[in-house]
């Protein structure tokens, strides 16, 4: 879902009007994760609606909307882990067209946008 969601930001309009004030901090911290116009915010956050349309039990929404707001801190925390590869996702904001999903997904290496360094 990532890869995707992410992939369609990158479309010249969105990117544009959208997701560029997100990649004015080319040198990532957690704050940079947060970041985003308020239209990225409503998109980034629709992940929710599933929870919501299927009434799904109250603590999967909380979980899920703990997760939303954790996972961007961490995946531009400058913290390499195993989970959240850090190093990924700061090449991705040096060079904007490569590294669009997570490095635990093989995505980009799938559709030719993995980037190993700068």
């Amino acid at each position: 879902h990532f890869y995707f969601s992410h992939r369609l930001l990158h479309v010249r309009i969105m990117y544009k009007y959208v997701h560029a004030l997100h990649h004015f901090n080319l040198d990532t911290e957690p704050f940079t994760g947060i970041c985003m116009h308020p239209v990225e915010h409503l998109y980034y956050c629709s992940c929710l609606a599933p929870s919501l349309y299927f009434r799904m039990h109250p603590l999967h929404l909380l979980f899920n909307a703990a997760h939303l707001m954790l996972s961007p801190a961490t995946s531009h925390s400058g913290w390499e882990d195993h989970v959240h590869s850090d190093q990924f996702h700061y090449v991705h904001h040096a060079r904007f067209e490569c590294n669009y999903g997570a490095a635990s997904v093989p995505l980009d290496k799938f559709f030719g946008t993995f980037g190993e360094s700068l």
